[in-house]
């Protein structure tokens, strides 16, 4: 009876596992499907993070990295972008600052610690419904396409920042719109109107250089070449790189090998090198060699001059400096 009893025992236990791994099978082929999964996911994440910005709180850090990797549609993307357009003022930042995240890591290049805006989808969301208010929302959107978004995908959106030039035009948007090379810019930038609102604006000196202005060009590169105060070099790179154009960057490319150093005494010592090449960057952001933090050794800066030779032509006419990129001085011992 007792040896019945196990046997019967041992089968109904069989039984009971073959059972949970078949419902344990049908749960992940169920959650295997062809995209209804994608879209749910990041839907309820969207809709979770706006109901918390509604109860006033404010979007902090990462975004969950398998929330991160999932397609985006323009359907998925109507809460935010309707959040962004139309509610207040703290959600709509709050917003935006989710949808900016989510674009920097679906680029392949953030685990690499670079932040570039490059997904299209998310970009226009965020120019067709921020673009469309003032304030806190506008600056922030502006200020993240000048930093983040690279020129060739700047220009995709010229439209819309040359509507804006008209109603409202800020120096962000002057900067972007010399770094997408926007020409059909022009036309506004030179009206009377506008002209007379922003022609003091070195921004505006800036657009029109960037748009084709040939003399304008040549006056900010004699400022640059000529420059031998280290500060004042940094500045005019600064300047060349936010122009962008070929001859502008060649400039840049031509003094990589500058020995110039900004000092503060006592605090640190910096290679306007790394000012130079920041200028470039700004232009070519994609390329890590260019973000100065790539810079570790002297082949760091051996990759830079082999790029401004392939893509300018240059050729060098001294050796390069001494390795320095940013070097802190030592502390002074405290008195005893």
């Amino acid at each position: 009876m007792g040896y019945r009893f196990q046997i019967r025992s041992a089968g109904i236990l069989k039984l009971a596992i073959a059972i949970f791994f078949m419902a344990a099978i049908s749960f992940m082929n169920c959650g295997a499907g062809d995209g209804g999964k994608t879209e749910v996911n990041l839907l309820g994440f969207f809709n979770e993070q706006i109901d918390s910005f509604k109860d006033g709180k404010k979007f902090r850090g990462r975004i969950e990295s398998s929330v991160a990797a999932e397609e985006l549609t323009e359907e998925t993307l109507r809460a935010a972008g309707a959040a962004i357009k139309y509610d207040t003022d703290h959600v709509a930042l709050q917003s935006a600052r989710m949808l900016v995240q989510l674009g920097f890591q679906k680029d392949p290049l953030y685990h690499s610690g670079i932040r570039l805006l490059r997904d299209e989808l998310i970009l226009g969301t965020l120019l067709e419904s921020g673009l469309k208010r003032d304030g806190e929302l506008t600056d922030y959107i502006l200020e993240t396409v000048q930093s983040s978004v690279p020129p060739q995908h700047i220009s995709k959106f010229g439209r819309i920042f040359t509507d804006r030039l008209e109603s409202a035009p800020d120096q962000t948007l002057l900067l972007i719109i010399a770094k997408g090379k926007i020409t059909g810019a022009l036309k506004i930038l030179k009206s009377e109107e506008v002209a007379a609102r922003i022609s003091g604006w070195e921004e505006y000196r800036i657009a029109l250089a960037a748009l084709g202005d040939d003399e304008l060009e040549e006056t900010f590169i004699e400022d640059f070449r000529k420059a031998n105060d280290p500060e004042a070099k940094a500045e005019h790179a600064s300047v060349l790189g936010k122009i962008g154009t070929q001859k502008a960057l060649k400039a840049l490319a031509g003094e990589v090998r500058t020995g110039l150093i900004i000092e503060m005494p006592n605090v640190m010592m910096k290679s306007v090198r790394l000012d130079i090449i920041s200028a470039m960057g700004y232009n070519f952001p994609e390329k890590e060699f260019l973000h100065d933090n790539a810079i570790t050794d002297d082949q760091g800066y051996a990759r830079v001059e082999q790029f401004c030779e392939d893509r300018f032509g240059i050729s060098w006419e001294t050796e390069r400096p001494d390795f320095l990129t940013v070097q802190g001085f030592p502390s002074e011992p405290a008195p005893e």
